[in-house]
Order: structure tokens, then C-alpha cells, then sequence
């Protein structure tokens, strides 16, 4: 069983590197989407903003580019085309009027 030492130890080393690659991997992963996330600035629905902006819902994004007191300039953080339409908003002024 001694002979066999070296190569268990050497087994259990390759799959304790094996499990810190897939760590490594996981964690490059999930840094490449938290940098997309945050380099996205262009139009794009409020359902998909809401996933950019941490702790913001469609719905509270809604009202805070259309609240009656402050709203947000259209056209510029938010655009629509028709009453009715989807409502687009543009994550890079959002961030700038917030």
C-alpha cells in the first residue's frame, strides 16, 4: 500500500487544481457579466435595465423617469413611441439624472 502513496497524493492534488480551475472559471464568468452589466449604457427596455440597476424593479424605474414632481427628460434617460408602446431607457443618461 505504500507504493501506492505517492500516486493517491498525486490524484488527490490533481483534483483539488481541477476544482480550483472550475472555481476560477466560475469566477471569471460571473466577472465578465458583472462588467457587462456595468458597461452597458446604450437603449434598452425597462425590463432589461432593471436587470443592470441593482435593487430597481421595471415598475420603479417607470416611476422615477415619469415622476409628476421630477421627471426624467424624455428623449433624453427615456423614449416612446406611442402611448401604449414599450418604453425604452438609455442606462448611461439614466445613471447620469439619478
Amino acid at each position: 500500500m505504500s507504493n501506492l502513496q505517492p500516486l493517491t497524493d498525486a490524484l488527490e492534488s490533481a483534483m483539488t487544481l481541477a476544482e480550483q480551475v472550475r472555481w476560477l472559471e466560475q469566477k471569471i464568468i460571473t466577472l465578465e457579466t458583472e462588467l457587462r452589466k456595468l458597461t452597458h449604457n446604450g437603449w434598452m427596455s425597462l425590463a432589461e435595465a432593471s436587470e443592470h440597476i441593482p435593487g430597481k424593479t421595471v415598475s420603479a424605474l417607470r416611476q422615477r423617469i415619469k415622476n409628476p414632481k421630477k421627471p426624467m427628460p424624455e428623449g433624453v434617460v427615456w423614449r416612446q413611441e406611442a402611448k401604449g408602446h414599450e418604453i425604452q431607457i438609455h442606462l448611461g443618461n439614466y445613471r447620469k439624472y439619478a
